[in-house]
């Protein structure tokens, strides 16, 4: 690889390759050809971005309401249409995830909600991305060696817990917070303090022997990637779904096609539902060597829609009406006018 002369990190806003070191500060690197070609993928990105109406019909101003009198500003001349990448521990395979748009802030609740140009759009998330990761470390494809219904989540409920669900979604986040967690105490921690954030006060008063048997319970059923719960192994599962984020990314730039990622799942427009399946499939493929792979969806893409009027006409026909029936959703008077003025001053 060929040097270049140092680039100095500055802030989001300047630099789009930021690296940083143990402590979280930007480090000066010099570049290379890697870094050289992030960046042109960046600025690329950032360009279609740029051309992208991305806004919610339903929204009068141009906030989403978060609790707590806090709100997400979504109006375009916040700097938070942008996109950059962060890699950490001064090493360029730690990290390297995309940050920077104000759909990874929006709640789930919201983000369905999106519309880009004017159109609905469709979100595909991994189901149990970095347990799939894990296990494919051990040349294990995780969702072929399953069985069809086996819930990754699903372990046997303690007494201190009131309910098969409640325990599931306990294990869940207790089992993405060991991934990421240096130690066990750090992921116990991380969950006491989300569950905390959320106002549950059942969870964030479990204490860490009660946290144990879940764990415990999670690394019974996962023995094969029990090494890696509890000993920071998500920096570099990051690194790999970013790898994957890049390439679906670079596959919708060449299309002219817009996209948005939230780490492990993606938003498209819904007539580019059948693209974003075969590219995420070929992506994730590509990077980490495994074949099966779950998705989930949320909203109606018009593949599926024609897919369903083949077998089905009338549940065919019941998608379609959904599906015309948010795209012919109420648009605010707010809305509107964003929409108005993003075409009115858009160069592009």
């Amino acid at each position: 690889m060929s040097s270049f002369s140092p680039v100095v990190i500055r802030d989001k806003r300047t630099e789009l390759v930021i690296l940083r070191d143990e402590n979280g500060k930007p480090v000066e690197y010099e570049d290379t050809d890697d870094t050289i070609a992030m960046r042109d993928v960046l600025r690329d990105y950032n360009q279609l971005l740029a051309q992208t109406f991305i806004d919610i019909p339903e929204l009068d101003e141009g906030l989403i309401p978060l609790g707590g009198g806090q709100n997400l500003v979504i109006e375009r001349h916040v700097h938070n249409h942008g996109v950059h990448r962060v890699f950490n521990r001064s090493d360029w395979k730690k990290g390297g995830r995309f940050y920077g748009g104000w759909w990874q802030s929006c709640p789930k609740a919201w983000r369905k909600r999106v519309f880009m140009d004017d159109l609905p759009t469709i979100e595909d998330d991994f189901s149990g991305l970095h347990i799939v990761m894990l296990y494919g470390w051990e040349g294990i494809d995780y969702w072929d060696a399953a069985e069809p219904s086996e819930d990754p989540y699903r372990i046997p409920v303690p007494s201190f817990l009131q309910s098969a669900d409640q325990c599931r979604k306990y294990a869940k986040q207790l089992l993405l917070m060991a991934v990421n967690a240096e130690t066990e105490k750090d992921a116990f921690a991380a969950f006491r303090k989300k569950r905390a954030d959320e106002g549950d006060e059942t969870g964030k008063r479990l204490k860490d022997v009660q946290l144990k048997v879940l764990l415990d319970a999670l690394k019974a059923k996962h023995e094969p990637i029990a090494k890696y719960l509890g000993a920071g192994a998500g920096i570099d599962l990051m690194n790999q779904d970013s790898r994957i984020t890049e390439d679906i990314i670079k596959h919708f730039i060449e299309a002219g096609r817009p996209i948005l990622g939230i780490h492990d799942s993606y938003i498209v427009s819904l007539g580019d539902d059948q693209r974003l399946r075969a590219v995420v499939q070929e992506a994730f493929e590509s990077v980490t060597g495994i074949h099966h792979i779950k998705l989930k969806r949320e909203g109606i893409g018009y593949q599926e829609i024609m897919d369903t009027l083949k077998e089905d006409e009338t549940e065919g026909q019941a998608k379609l009406s959904e599906a015309m029936h948010q795209a012919s959703i109420h648009r605010t008077p707010g809305y509107q006018r964003r929409r108005e003025d993003f075409y009115s001053y858009n160069p592009f």
